[in-house]
């Protein structure tokens, strides 16, 4: 097992933001391909028809509190302050130690045990750098920057990643929390049901980190190295019309198992 800046892996030592694009399957290539063994007598998920633009119908909220459309943000977002693009969905309206559960039965590939704070003034020198380059370093098209490697993986916080599975293209559907307060005693490579709590809503890797404030679970869906949005492609960066941005939030609460109270 190998620890490396909080993050812990089981299996060889990967090579960190060293590729052109180091996203997620990238990023948990031995932990997938050693779960991949134990996928053949554990059930999961039938993922094998899941895009980056449809889930299924086999997911559920990963927070259990009342959820309204207006308390999410979208994947698709733009995220001026460093100059990237939103890859998840935001869960606010949740408060701070909020238990954190799956989205579906999977396998855990990465849980950051031993997770250690950015300084206030090493967050400040890497969104300088997402400024200087007009981009997040790290994220889906963007190359991992050379001295500070995947930013986009540090201003996650704390976070665990869990495996569900294949297309039928042999891609790997994984599902990332982050800004975690905490994390749950996981073994990597264990077996987690929707009712196994993984971890507590937080803030860190965020601007508020340290602080009583800006708690909220940060949740993505990969299908390989790309993420899960509903948005088309002329959408992605860009803040749509409100009627538009109320009918996103609501279909992707929909497509992670949520209906209106009452439906």
């Amino acid at each position: 097992m190998t620890a490396s800046r909080g993050v812990v892996f089981a299996g060889v030592a990967l090579a960190w933001c060293c590729q052109a694009f180091a996203g997620p399957s990238f990023q948990a290539a031995d932990m997938i391909t050693l779960v991949r063994m134990r996928a053949a007598y554990l059930p999961l998920p039938d993922v094998s028809k899941t895009t980056t633009s449809d889930l299924g119908s086999l997911w559920r909220l990963p927070v259990r509190a009342p959820l309204t459309p207006d308390a999410i943000r979208t994947p698709g977002d733009p995220r001026p302050y460093r100059y990237g693009v939103h890859q998840g969905t935001d869960f606010y309206g949740v408060d701070a130690g909020e238990p954190v559960y799956p989205v579906g039965t999977g396998f855990v590939i990465r849980a950051d045990v031993d997770y250690t704070r950015m300084t206030p003034l090493y967050r400040r020198a890497i969104l300088t750098r997402c400024q200087a380059v007009g981009a997040t370093p790290g994220e889906y098209g963007v190359a991992a920057d050379p001295r500070h490697g995947d930013i986009l993986d540090k201003l996650r916080g704390r976070q665990v990643w869990l495996y569900h599975g294949d297309t039928e293209a042999g891609l790997p559907v994984l599902s990332v929390y982050a800004h975690l307060s905490g994390v749950e005693p996981l073994v990597l490579g264990e077996y987690v049901g929707p009712d196994r709590q993984i971890g507590a809503v937080g803030n860190t890797g965020t601007s508020e980190e340290g602080t009583d404030g800006g708690a909220h679970l940060h949740m993505e869906v990969y299908v390989g190295e790309r993420y899960w949005s509903l948005r088309t492609p002329e959408e992605l960066g860009h803040v749509p019309r409100a009627a538009r941005r109320r009918e996103l939030r609501e279909a992707t609460l929909r497509a992670l198992g949520w209906s209106p109270a009452g439906e």
